[in-house]
C-alpha cells in the first residue's frame, strides 16, 4: 500500500527516474525540469544542452517510460514513489 499526501508537493526524484526507468542522468534531469513546469526550451537552457538534444532526450524518455506525450509523462512522474538517497543520517 502506498499512502501519499496530495497536499504535500515534492519534486520528482532524479534517482527514482534513473532506477525505475533506467534513464540516464541527463534524461532524468530533463524529466525533472519538465515536471517542475518548465517548457522544453527553457529546460534545455538550464541543463546547458541544445533544444534538439533535449528533444532527442525526450523521445528516449517517452520510449523508456512507455509514454507518448508530455502530459502523460508528467502524470507518471507525479505518481513516483520517493526514493531516498541512502546517505547516512546524523
Amino acid at each position: 500500500m502506498l499512502i501519499d499526501d496530495p497536499e504535500r508537493q515534492r519534486p520528482a526524484s532524479t534517482q527514482a527516474l534513473m532506477q525505475i526507468y533506467k534513464l540516464t542522468r541527463k534524461e532524468a534531469a530533463l524529466a525533472v525540469k519538465l515536471s517542475e513546469g518548465r517548457p522544453l526550451e527553457r529546460a534545455a537552457e538550464e541543463l546547458s544542452i541544445t533544444y534538439d538534444t533535449a528533444r532527442t532526450h525526450l523521445r528516449r524518455i517517452f520510449s523508456k517510460t512507455g509514454t507518448s506525450r508530455q502530459a502523460e509523462l508528467l502524470m507518471l512522474i507525479a505518481r513516483l514513489p520517493v526514493i531516498e538517497d541512502g546517505g547516512s543520517g546524523g
